[in-house]
Protein backbone atom coordinates (compact mmCIF):
# COMPACT_ATOMS: atom_id res chain seq x y z
CA UNK A 1 0.00 0.00 0.00
CA UNK A 2 1.60 3.53 -0.88
CA UNK A 3 -0.58 7.28 -0.63
CA UNK A 4 0.45 9.86 -2.44
CA UNK A 5 -0.26 13.29 -3.51
CA UNK A 6 -0.60 14.56 -7.47
CA UNK A 7 -1.79 17.80 -8.86
CA UNK A 8 -3.41 17.78 -12.56
CA UNK A 9 -4.94 20.49 -13.81
CA UNK A 10 -4.28 22.61 -10.82
CA UNK A 11 -6.66 20.31 -8.81
CA UNK A 12 -4.26 18.29 -5.89
CA UNK A 13 -5.49 14.72 -5.27
CA UNK A 14 -5.01 11.81 -3.06
CA UNK A 15 -4.45 8.76 -3.90
CA UNK A 16 -3.94 5.51 -2.03
CA UNK A 17 -2.69 2.56 -4.13
CA UNK A 18 -1.32 -1.31 -4.14
CA UNK A 19 1.62 -0.50 -5.86
CA UNK A 20 4.70 1.53 -5.55
CA UNK A 21 4.83 1.61 -9.06
CA UNK A 22 1.93 3.79 -9.82
CA UNK A 23 3.45 6.67 -7.09
CA UNK A 24 6.30 6.11 -9.59
CA UNK A 25 4.59 6.21 -12.73
CA UNK A 26 2.98 9.89 -11.07
CA UNK A 27 6.43 11.32 -10.42
CA UNK A 28 6.26 14.30 -12.15
CA UNK A 29 2.86 15.54 -10.69
CA UNK A 30 3.45 14.62 -6.82
CA UNK A 31 2.67 17.89 -4.78
CA UNK A 32 3.04 18.24 -0.61
CA UNK A 33 -0.62 20.54 -1.02
CA UNK A 34 -3.56 19.85 0.97
CA UNK A 35 -6.04 17.14 -1.35
CA UNK A 36 -9.50 18.31 -2.90
CA UNK A 37 -10.20 15.24 -4.31
CA UNK A 38 -9.19 11.60 -2.37
CA UNK A 39 -8.91 8.07 -4.88
CA UNK A 40 -8.56 4.76 -3.81
CA UNK A 41 -7.23 1.81 -5.54
CA UNK A 42 -8.30 -2.07 -4.84
CA UNK A 43 -7.46 -5.20 -5.87
CA UNK A 44 -11.13 -4.99 -8.07
CA UNK A 45 -10.25 -2.09 -9.87
CA UNK A 46 -7.35 -4.05 -11.31
CA UNK A 47 -9.38 -7.05 -11.99
CA UNK A 48 -12.03 -4.87 -13.79
CA UNK A 49 -8.97 -3.34 -16.15
CA UNK A 50 -7.84 -7.16 -16.54
CA UNK A 51 -11.51 -8.28 -17.77
CA UNK A 52 -11.82 -4.91 -19.62
CA UNK A 53 -9.13 -5.56 -21.85
CA UNK A 54 -9.69 -9.10 -22.26
CA UNK A 55 -13.02 -8.37 -23.84
CA UNK A 56 -11.47 -5.46 -25.79
CA UNK A 57 -8.95 -8.43 -27.37
CA UNK A 58 -11.84 -10.41 -27.74
CA UNK A 59 -13.61 -8.14 -29.96
CA UNK A 60 -10.53 -7.64 -32.14
CA UNK A 61 -9.95 -10.91 -32.49
CA UNK A 62 -6.73 -11.48 -31.05
CA UNK A 63 -5.22 -13.19 -28.13
CA UNK A 64 -5.58 -11.42 -24.30
CA UNK A 65 -2.78 -9.54 -23.96
CA UNK A 66 -0.53 -10.20 -20.18
CA UNK A 67 -0.56 -6.87 -18.29
CA UNK A 68 1.12 -6.87 -14.91
CA UNK A 69 -1.00 -5.46 -11.73
CA UNK A 70 1.22 -2.24 -11.13
CA UNK A 71 0.39 -1.60 -14.99
CA UNK A 72 -3.56 -2.01 -14.93
CA UNK A 73 -3.69 -0.14 -11.44
CA UNK A 74 -2.25 3.05 -13.54
CA UNK A 75 -5.20 2.59 -15.91
CA UNK A 76 -7.65 1.98 -13.06
CA UNK A 77 -5.85 5.43 -11.53
CA UNK A 78 -7.13 7.33 -14.88
CA UNK A 79 -10.36 5.71 -14.77
CA UNK A 80 -11.30 7.29 -11.91
CA UNK A 81 -9.40 10.54 -11.84
CA UNK A 82 -11.47 11.12 -15.18
CA UNK A 83 -14.48 10.82 -13.06
CA UNK A 84 -13.61 12.99 -9.98
CA UNK A 85 -11.87 15.69 -12.66
CA UNK A 86 -15.28 16.31 -14.21
CA UNK A 87 -16.80 18.14 -10.68
CA UNK A 88 -13.65 20.48 -11.32
CA UNK A 89 -14.74 21.38 -14.97
CA UNK A 90 -11.89 19.12 -16.69
CA UNK A 91 -12.38 16.05 -18.76
CA UNK A 92 -10.06 13.65 -19.84
CA UNK A 93 -9.33 13.79 -24.34
CA UNK A 94 -7.96 11.50 -25.87
CA UNK A 95 -5.08 13.62 -28.49
CA UNK A 96 -1.84 14.62 -29.02
CA UNK A 97 -1.38 17.97 -27.82
CA UNK A 98 1.96 20.56 -29.00
CA UNK A 99 3.16 23.26 -27.43
CA UNK A 100 4.81 26.65 -28.92
CA UNK A 101 5.01 30.46 -27.97
CA UNK A 102 3.15 29.50 -24.72
CA UNK A 103 0.26 27.62 -26.00
CA UNK A 104 -1.16 24.38 -26.59
CA UNK A 105 -2.58 22.85 -30.00
CA UNK A 106 -4.07 19.40 -29.53
CA UNK A 107 -4.50 16.86 -32.43
CA UNK A 108 -7.24 14.34 -32.49
CA UNK A 109 -7.77 10.76 -34.92
CA UNK A 110 -9.03 8.14 -34.59
CA UNK A 111 -6.03 5.22 -34.47
CA UNK A 112 -4.33 4.60 -37.49
CA UNK A 113 -4.84 8.09 -39.27
CA UNK A 114 -1.15 9.47 -38.23
CA UNK A 115 -1.69 11.24 -35.42
CA UNK A 116 2.01 10.58 -33.82
CA UNK A 117 3.48 10.99 -36.86
CA UNK A 118 2.38 14.61 -37.37
CA UNK A 119 3.47 15.43 -33.74
CA UNK A 120 6.75 14.39 -34.76
CA UNK A 121 6.41 16.27 -38.12
CA UNK A 122 6.15 19.34 -36.23
CA UNK A 123 9.01 18.83 -33.91
CA UNK A 124 11.21 18.50 -35.95
CA UNK A 125 9.78 21.78 -38.76
CA UNK A 126 8.36 23.88 -36.03
CA UNK A 127 11.42 25.36 -33.71
CA UNK A 128 10.40 26.12 -30.11
CA UNK A 129 7.66 22.95 -30.60
CA UNK A 130 6.96 20.13 -27.95
CA UNK A 131 4.79 17.87 -26.86
CA UNK A 132 2.82 18.73 -23.42
CA UNK A 133 1.05 15.27 -24.14
CA UNK A 134 1.02 12.76 -26.02
CA UNK A 135 -1.62 10.76 -25.34
CA UNK A 136 -4.22 11.31 -22.72
CA UNK A 137 -4.62 14.94 -21.29
CA UNK A 138 -6.84 16.98 -19.55
CA UNK A 139 -8.91 19.72 -20.95
CA UNK A 140 -10.19 22.06 -18.43
CA UNK A 141 -12.33 25.54 -18.42
CA UNK A 142 -10.99 27.87 -15.40
CA UNK A 143 -12.51 31.19 -15.58
CA UNK A 144 -13.79 31.55 -18.94
CA UNK A 145 -10.23 29.98 -20.72
CA UNK A 146 -9.69 26.61 -22.02
CA UNK A 147 -6.44 24.99 -20.59
CA UNK A 148 -4.60 22.16 -22.10
CA UNK A 149 -3.32 20.35 -18.98
CA UNK A 150 -0.15 17.56 -19.13
CA UNK A 151 -0.93 14.12 -17.17
CA UNK A 152 0.91 10.97 -16.80
CA UNK A 153 -0.66 9.34 -19.08
CA UNK A 154 1.33 10.29 -21.83
CA UNK A 155 1.10 7.66 -24.61
CA UNK A 156 3.55 4.94 -25.74
CA UNK A 157 6.23 7.11 -26.45
CA UNK A 158 6.11 8.94 -22.77
CA UNK A 159 6.26 12.16 -24.42
CA UNK A 160 5.08 14.90 -22.04
CA UNK A 161 5.32 17.34 -19.38
CA UNK A 162 4.14 18.72 -15.74
CA UNK A 163 2.41 21.77 -17.52
CA UNK A 164 -0.94 22.82 -18.05
CA UNK A 165 -1.21 26.20 -20.85
CA UNK A 166 -3.88 27.97 -22.39
CA UNK A 167 -5.40 26.15 -25.13
CA UNK A 168 -4.87 27.49 -28.87
CA UNK A 169 -7.15 25.57 -30.40
CA UNK A 170 -8.06 21.86 -31.38
CA UNK A 171 -7.57 20.29 -34.85
CA UNK A 172 -9.37 17.04 -36.29
CA UNK A 173 -6.59 14.93 -38.94
CA UNK A 174 -7.85 13.31 -41.32
CA UNK A 175 -6.08 11.40 -44.15
CA UNK A 176 -6.00 13.10 -47.44
CA UNK A 177 -4.24 13.09 -50.83
CA UNK A 178 -2.77 16.47 -50.49
CA UNK A 179 -2.18 18.50 -47.32
CA UNK A 180 -5.30 20.88 -46.05
CA UNK A 181 -6.92 22.36 -43.46
CA UNK A 182 -9.70 24.66 -42.49
CA UNK A 183 -11.92 26.02 -39.97
CA UNK A 184 -14.08 23.79 -38.42
CA UNK A 185 -17.88 24.60 -36.88
CA UNK A 186 -18.64 22.98 -33.57
CA UNK A 187 -21.89 21.38 -34.50
CA UNK A 188 -19.39 19.66 -37.27
CA UNK A 189 -16.87 18.55 -34.56
CA UNK A 190 -19.15 17.95 -31.92
CA UNK A 191 -19.29 14.16 -32.32
CA UNK A 192 -15.46 13.57 -32.79
CA UNK A 193 -14.67 15.71 -30.01
CA UNK A 194 -17.67 13.58 -27.72
CA UNK A 195 -15.95 10.26 -29.04
CA UNK A 196 -12.12 11.11 -28.04
CA UNK A 197 -13.45 12.15 -24.29
CA UNK A 198 -13.67 10.02 -21.94
CA UNK A 199 -16.88 9.34 -20.69
CA UNK A 200 -17.91 9.28 -17.00
CA UNK A 201 -20.76 6.18 -16.02
CA UNK A 202 -22.56 8.77 -13.82
CA UNK A 203 -25.39 10.25 -15.80
CA UNK A 204 -25.10 13.32 -14.05
CA UNK A 205 -21.22 13.26 -14.51
CA UNK A 206 -21.90 12.74 -18.54
CA UNK A 207 -24.17 15.12 -19.70
CA UNK A 208 -21.72 17.63 -17.61
CA UNK A 209 -18.86 15.99 -19.73
CA UNK A 210 -20.62 16.85 -23.07
CA UNK A 211 -21.47 20.24 -21.63
CA UNK A 212 -17.84 20.84 -21.15
CA UNK A 213 -16.61 19.83 -24.56
CA UNK A 214 -19.42 22.29 -25.93
CA UNK A 215 -17.55 25.21 -23.91
CA UNK A 216 -14.05 24.19 -24.80
CA UNK A 217 -15.33 24.14 -28.62
CA UNK A 218 -16.92 27.30 -28.27
CA UNK A 219 -14.19 29.13 -26.75
CA UNK A 220 -11.43 27.99 -28.89
CA UNK A 221 -10.88 28.16 -32.60
CA UNK A 222 -11.80 24.76 -34.30
CA UNK A 223 -9.98 23.07 -37.70
CA UNK A 224 -10.11 19.84 -40.09
CA UNK A 225 -7.25 19.24 -41.19
CA UNK A 226 -6.59 16.14 -44.41
CA UNK A 227 -3.03 15.20 -43.97
CA UNK A 228 -0.52 13.26 -45.54
CA UNK A 229 2.45 11.10 -44.44
CA UNK A 230 4.58 14.21 -45.03
CA UNK A 231 6.58 17.04 -43.80
CA UNK A 232 4.28 19.95 -45.42
CA UNK A 233 1.61 19.04 -43.06
CA UNK A 234 3.38 20.37 -40.56
CA UNK A 235 3.59 23.33 -41.54
CA UNK A 236 0.15 23.97 -43.16
CA UNK A 237 -1.43 23.63 -39.91
CA UNK A 238 1.31 25.65 -37.98
CA UNK A 239 0.49 28.00 -40.38
CA UNK A 240 -3.30 28.32 -39.99
CA UNK A 241 -3.11 27.49 -36.44
CA UNK A 242 -0.41 29.44 -34.73
CA UNK A 243 0.67 32.31 -37.29
CA UNK A 244 -3.39 32.29 -38.45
Amino acid sequence: MTDFTLKLAGVPLSVRALHEATRDFCADWLCDEPPDEHVVLGQADIDAERLRSAHQDERAGRPAHEFSDSYLETLALYRKIAEVMVAHDAVVFHGCVLAVDGRAYVFTAPSGIGKTTHVRYWLRMVEGAYVLNGDKPLLRMRDGMAYACGTPWRGKEGMGVSEDLPLGGICILERAEEPRIASESLAGALGMLVRQTYRPESPAYFVRCVELIGQIGTSVPLWRMGCTLDERCALVSHQAMVCG
